[in-house]
């Protein structure tokens, strides 16, 4: 009994999932394509927004969020979970409102599954 624990505690050690110490720094680049800063956006049903990010590593998935600026309020959302080291990110977004509204699209790419994010931000207006 005495070596199964010994060997049943040697191989917990040996097969234990850790954290490399060695392990490459997620660093990489996120471009917002479209819209420019500041665009004004007019008569069209829908806009899109497109993205490019690429990665020294294997990226987690990215997050596309876009807000009304004067309410904070939630207009689109997209969550992607696909491993790649670059993504091409292209949402369009339906607009059917009849009011100016000034937004602000927000993307976020994972590096890993510990929390090391690129993160870009983007203002934009849409006109009827």
């Amino acid at each position: 009994m005495k070596h199964f624990i010994y060997i049943l505690a040697l191989s917990s050690l040996i097969f234990s999932c850790k954290k490399k110490t060695d392990d490459v720094v997620f660093s990489g680049t996120l471009t917002i394509n479209n819209p420019v800063e500041n665009d004004t956006i007019s008569g069209t049903p829908s806009f899109t927004i497109a993205a490019i990010a690429s990665a020294n590593m294997e990226m987690h998935g990215y997050h596309v969020t876009v807000y009304n600026e004067n309410d904070q309020s939630v207009l689109f959302e997209d969550i992607q979970h696909v491993h790649a080291s670059s993504y091409s990110i292209s949402e369009t977004i339906p607009y059917t409102s009849t009011d100016t509204i000034p937004m602000r699209v927000v993307i976020e790419t994972a590096g890993n599954h510990e929390d090391e994010i690129m993160t870009k931000t983007r203002y934009f207006v849409v006109k009827p």
